[in-house]
């Protein structure tokens, strides 16, 4: 019965994962700890806009996307993308880019993924702002940011605020003891 159960749960699992959208989501995963960041940005295409965005990234249209153009891709999108801590603006690292293949993208079931990292250097006895911003618009306006705590900022931060703002391109953490 334990095997029957596992089965049907992986396979509702998988099924839920690859349903094709009908808009372009856009998401930037942002963890958070004392000395640390990592961010998940997430492109997941529809499958009435996924050929258009597909050729957007293989600029010149051969049907894969290279290195070269993977990379322009994401410089793009993280030139858009702004980390500040305080006042003071936070480097962030690109770690990975992931682009699915034509097919995947074009029917909207393939996700899009940048992964990046950086340092932060939060205090843990002072009230400080971590802000994040994403603004690249070309696939599409709307952004929705999750933050997610590491447990060092959770252990020395008891209040944690947010806020939005800008379609979702916008998102203010106040931390405070």
């Amino acid at each position: 019965m334990t095997r029957v159960l596992l089965v049907l749960c992986l396979l509702f699992c998988c099924n839920a994962y690859s349903h094709p959208h009908t808009n372009v989501k856009q998401q930037a995963l942002l963890s958070v700890g004392l000395d640390k960041v990592a961010l998940t940005i997430r492109v997941v295409p529809s499958f009435d806009e996924g050929a258009e965005i597909f050729d957007t990234i293989d600029s010149n249209k051969n049907g894969v996307v290279s290195d070269k153009e993977a990379n322009a891709f994401s410089t793009k999108v993280m030139n858009k993308v702004r980390l500040i801590q305080g006042d003071k603006r936070v480097k962030l690292n690109l770690k990975s880019v992931h682009i699915p293949s034509m097919i995947q993208v074009s029917s909207g079931l393939g996700v899009i993924e940048l992964k990046a990292d950086g340092k932060l250097s939060l205090k843990k006895s002072t009230t400080d702002k971590v802000t994040f911003s994403v603004n690249y618009e070309d696939l599409s306006h709307d952004w929705f940011i999750q933050p997610f705590y590491f447990k060092d900022l959770t252990t020395h931060f008891k209040h944690i605020e947010i806020n939005r703002r800008h379609h979702g391109t916008f998102l203010e953490m106040t931390l405070a003891p």
